[in-house]
């Protein structure tokens, strides 16, 4: 095969790859919720007329894309009162065990904290809660195009912030999640070059090339393996037409941000866990020497950090095991202490 078929391949498996990542937006309430999903499309697909911002990202595995849009933030989103809250790791932390355990007001509440403290976290870890914690509903993708437009000085206004708010209370309300086999699409051999995204509808590409895209910006090993788990799987779903894709759907409600802060006393216990304060296994094994680290870890993870109330949609494989009666057994003995230990480290670091 000579050079230059090769490069020709090359560049017509480039083209299969839609190259532009694109959020239109409007401020007038419209009841058309697609029009509030950033989409997966071509740029030569698009009236040049319409684009008012627009820049050049990286996507790994498929090269440069254009993000864009055909909207200005004129007047950024600006929360007008001191935040109580400056632990980012606390507020990522109990920003997860809100949605797990479907509190909208703390959920709501923590949002709006963390945001404030600090958007780009904010937004690169509610796209991982969407798929750890809930579901990928319906407007991810738009989610995914605020994270990476923000990294690239876009503005968020206060109808992104809206949006925004309404896709965490979604998350909180939503009753199910999936878990995931780790090396799932590993064991499958399953990478973006072979799961053929372009070959997706519409809704399907705007999802799996967002969940792709935002692995990409990087994060824990686990977080990473667990995009590309989840792109196999959606992907695979929108290819035979799943039931389970009803399961996205929603409304695109519009929240006002919350007016009152989170108290201190409202916290949930569990969001002070190994991994935002990893010194808490130390603590724990020093007052019960009885059991072991991992001991210890197992039962705060299973009989706490992991606790939800939605239901799991795949196979159940154990990572969420809180009826365990051995996990249970410790948890009962450090419980107290781990009480004390999370409402001290709250009132005094977070």
């Amino acid at each position: 095969m000579s050079l230059s078929s090769i490069i020709s391949k090359d560049i017509i498996k480039k083209k299969c790859h839609p190259m532009c990542f694109y959020l239109k937006w409007t401020d007038d309430g419209c009841k058309d919720r697609k029009k509030y999903v950033a989409q997966w499309t071509n740029i030569d697909s698009i009236d040049s007329k319409l684009i008012k911002w627009k820049c050049r990202v990286n996507f790994k595995d498929i090269g440069e894309i254009t993000l864009a849009t055909d909207y200005v933030t004129k007047d950024p989103f600006v929360l007008l009162k001191e935040n109580p809250y400056n632990n980012t790791s606390y507020l990522k932390s109990h920003l997860q065990k809100s949605i797990r355990r479907g509190n909208v007001n703390k959920s709501l509440k923590t949002a709006l904290h963390f945001y404030d403290n600090n958007a780009n976290d904010f937004l690169r870890r509610l796209c991982i809660i969407a798929i750890e914690d809930a579901l990928p509903l319906e407007g991810f993708s738009t989610i995914v195009w605020f994270m990476s437009a923000y990294s690239k000085n876009y503005n968020i206004s206060e109808s992104h912030m809206g949006w925004i708010l309404g896709y965490v209370h979604d998350l909180a309300k939503c009753q199910y999640y999936e878990q995931m086999d780790k090396k799932l699409a590993q064991k499958k051999n399953k990478n973006i070059r072979n799961l053929r995204l372009y070959q997706l509808p519409q809704d399907g590409k705007d999802l799996c090339y967002s969940i792709m895209f935002r692995q990409g910006y990087g994060g824990m090993r686990s977080d990473k393996a667990m995009c590309l788990n989840a792109t196999m799987l959606w992907s695979m779903r929108y290819s035979t037409n799943s039931r389970f894709l009803q399961l996205l759907d929603r409304k695109h409600i519009f929240m006002t941000p919350p007016t009152t802060d989170l108290l201190k006393n409202e916290w949930f216990s569990a969001a002070i866990d190994f991994h935002c304060y990893t010194g808490i296994i130390d603590y724990l094994w020093e007052r019960n020497d009885e059991f072991d680290q991992e001991q210890i870890k197992n039962a705060i993870w299973h009989c706490s950090s992991c606790i939800t109330n939605k239901k799991n949609i795949a196979t159940d494989i154990g990572q969420r095991d809180w009826s365990n009666e051995k996990h249970i057994a410790v948890w009962n003995v450090i419980k107290k202490d781990f009480m004390g230990i999370s409402k001290f480290m709250i009132l005094k670091n977070s």
